[in-house]
């Protein structure tokens, strides 16, 4: 008769466990970030394989097969972030550099049923801050795209940048890149996530004065690219688009999505993928 008392107590410390476990709340799950430049929609004629319209659907597969969780890209017409926003089930945020808020623009994209965007803010990587306008020696107007997000499953909050640094102008990369720690700070201590397209490799002034507060994600090999020049003028070792974060990340899987179909690629550059656990 002794041993019922034991096996329900027994029983009962189980039961506790278990409801305790069920309150305590679940492990930080990872996310899964891309950058991906997916080069402007009217940079070819109609008529030419590589014109959005034709490769959209490769963008979409791409999408389907790597099911990210956030997406930061570059160089999106309004019409290509509506696009792929439809194609992943997405909401997205980005203003375009044009007067107007019109054209190229670092559309940050991402899923809402894991996500809720709290603040959404773009600054003008210029001396001034001045929307529209130029900065140091760049040939483009440049932006910086920022996204303060709550994960709903573990109540996280966080922050997502995106940029995309000039082509030209090497002080307006430095520039901006200081541009960017400086929001980062302003942000610090909490979490950040820098994703896009630097137009310079690990080891550039650029890529130091980023590294010189955030961490790099991208540990890339020497022969290593993400400029495939639509497969005509790849260049090894000429790997541009990075990651960076402000916090010690876990982080498993990075790759360069290298897939094309039947020679055609998605875009003259190839997106980059990782995952993240923000602790």
């Amino acid at each position: 008769m002794a041993i019922k008392p034991i096996h329900s107590a027994f029983s009962l410390v189980l039961l506790a466990f278990a409801c305790g476990c069920a309150s305590v709340p679940s492990p930080k799950e990872y996310i899964k970030i891309m950058s991906f430049n997916i080069r402007c929609g009217v940079c070819e004629d109609a008529n030419d394989p590589n014109n959005w319209s034709k490769r959209k659907f490769l963008v979409a597969k791409i999408l389907d097969e790597e099911k990210p969780d956030i997406i930061a890209t570059q160089e999106a017409e309004d019409y290509q972030a509506e696009d792929m926003a439809k194609f992943a089930n997405f909401s997205h945020y980005g203003i375009g550099r044009e007067e107007g808020e019109k054209g190229e623009r670092n559309a940050i994209l991402w899923n809402p049923k894991r996500f809720t965007a709290l603040k959404t803010q773009t600054i003008w990587l210029n001396p001034n801050g001045d929307k529209f306008k130029l900065g140091w020696d760049a040939d483009w107007v440049r932006t910086l795209t920022m996204i303060e997000f709550q994960d709903i499953k573990t109540k996280t909050t966080f922050w997502v940048f995106d940029a995309h640094l000039d082509n030209e102008g090497k002080i307006a990369r430095v520039e901006g890149a200081k541009i960017i720690i400086e929001q980062a700070k302003i942000r610090a201590p909490e979490p950040i996530i820098l994703m896009g397209d630097l137009n310079d490799v690990a080891g550039s002034d650029a890529y130091l004065t980023l590294s010189s507060t955030l961490h790099p994600i991208t540990n890339y090999a020497p022969d290593d690219y993400t400029f495939n020049g639509f497969g005509k003028d790849a260049k090894k070792g000429f790997a541009i688009d990075h990651i960076f974060t402000n916090f010690d990340a876990q982080e498993n899987g990075f790759k360069i999505i290298t897939k094309n179909f039947n020679g055609l690629y998605p875009s003259d550059h190839f997106p980059i993928v990782v995952n993240l656990k923000i602790d």
